[in-house]
């Protein structure tokens, strides 16, 4: 089933972005539920991951099926998972999709995206010694903070007025009479 590129305008009529997202991820869970215990499932997008910074990834209901991708894992023993191809793939990305199939099965590997003649997977990497993230804070801005009265959030909270925010909304679970005398001092 192939997703339609996003509409040029957003308009609400029929065939926008989120109802033909929203009916690919019903139709590639429809198959997966479907497939028999001795089949396994493997969904083909195109163009959906970025993986280097001159990839371009427009919105597609591809996307959301990358979205939906891990709760399949969870809940179907036939989902193996799902490949993205490059948006205009060569010879070698399909070589390289053919060869990482089997591969990515002995790993357990169910997200992989193919460019350049290789299969990539995700990895999470040590930060450099002395990193420290500084995301734009805009002192006009609003945030929006939940569990913002724990003691994450808290810290969160004083991170963010520290680096200019003034706006803050503070949401949390717990009743104004339990919470501790930090997060009430903060409010």
């Amino acid at each position: 089933m192939a997703a339609p590129p996003l509409p040029d305008t957003v308009d609400g009529e029929p065939g926008t972005l989120a109802e033909t997202g929203a009916a690919l991820c019903a139709a590639v869970t429809l198959a997966v539920r479907c497939a028999p215990a001795n089949v396994e499932v493997v969904a083909l997008t195109r163009g959906a991951r970025r993986v280097h910074a001159d990839d371009r990834v427009p919105a597609t209901g591809h996307g959301l099926l990358h979205g939906l991708a891990p709760v399949l894992g969870l809940e179907f023993t036939t989902w193996r998972g799902i490949v993205d191809l490059p948006a205009t793939p060569a010879d070698d990305d399909l070589a390289a999709l053919l060869r990482a199939l089997p591969e990515a099965a002995g790993v357990g590997e169910d997200l992989l995206a193919v460019r350049d003649g290789r299969a990539l997977a995700a990895r999470i990497e040590p930060a450099p010694d002395g990193y420290r993230p500084e995301l734009p804070v805009r002192p006009d801005g609003a945030y929006l903070v939940t569990g913002g009265l724990g003691g994450v959030g808290r810290a969160i909270v004083a991170d963010l007025v520290r680096r200019g925010a003034r706006r803050l909304a503070l949401i949390g679970r717990r009743p104004w009479a339990e919470l501790p005398k930090a997060a009430t001092e903060l409010v």
